[in-house]
């Protein structure tokens, strides 16, 4: 055996390992993709209503219910001054791993929908919604998120969204955290 065959065996082995950690690595990388990805869908899931009666949405074309709010720039914000136009409602949290995933895409989503008047009320510290609005560059109304908007609008999970039309009924509500169900619950609306 000359000495070149015999050195390349050892290269062969060392490539067939070489192959072996990097798709392990890229296995690993793709598992826990998936992982983050059960992660939200069950997040999402766990928050749609039950058969409890405590558990349901307000009902589609019921009046939504009036407000009068101060926004975290200490702007009034009060439910009639969207009379007259259609509203996209968001209840979220900052501490949510599903609306954490929805902040891109509501940006995304509102990038496409630029007249759309979005109100959004947030639960979490002052510090945590500033860096989301950095984050995002969301220039809409948000709201602190109190026990009375989430009775009044009966909100037991989050991300939650209403879509309320001119005369203040509202048109749709389901839990979005996509693009897809952010146009879904625009478009099933017309």
């Amino acid at each position: 055996m000359s000495f070149q065959e015999k050195n390349r065996y050892p290269l062969i082995f060392i490539a067939l390992v070489l192959f072996l950690i990097t798709a392990n690595v890229g296995l690993f990388y793709r598992m826990v993709r998936i992982q983050d990805d059960v992660q939200t869908l069950y997040d999402v899931i766990s928050n749609y209503p039950s058969n409890d009666s405590e558990n349901k949405l307000l009902e589609i074309g019921s009046q939504a219910p009036p407000f009068t709010k101060t926004s975290i720039d200490n702007k009034q914000i009060d439910s009639t001054k969207f009379e007259g136009a259609r509203l996209l409602l968001i209840f979220a949290s900052s501490g949510c791993p599903a609306c954490q995933n929805m902040f891109p895409n509501l940006e995304v989503f509102l990038n496409v929908h630029k007249t759309l008047n979005v109100l959004m009320f947030l639960d979490g510290t002052e510090t945590e919604i500033d860096q989301i609005i950095l984050n995002y560059g969301f220039d809409f109304p948000i709201v602190q998120l109190d026990d009375e908007m989430k009775q009044s609008y009966k909100v037991f999970g989050v991300p939650l969204s209403y879509f309320i039309d001119e005369n203040g009924y509202i048109l749709n509500a389901s839990f979005a955290s996509t693009v897809e169900h952010f146009e879904s619950i625009v478009s099933d609306s017309q």
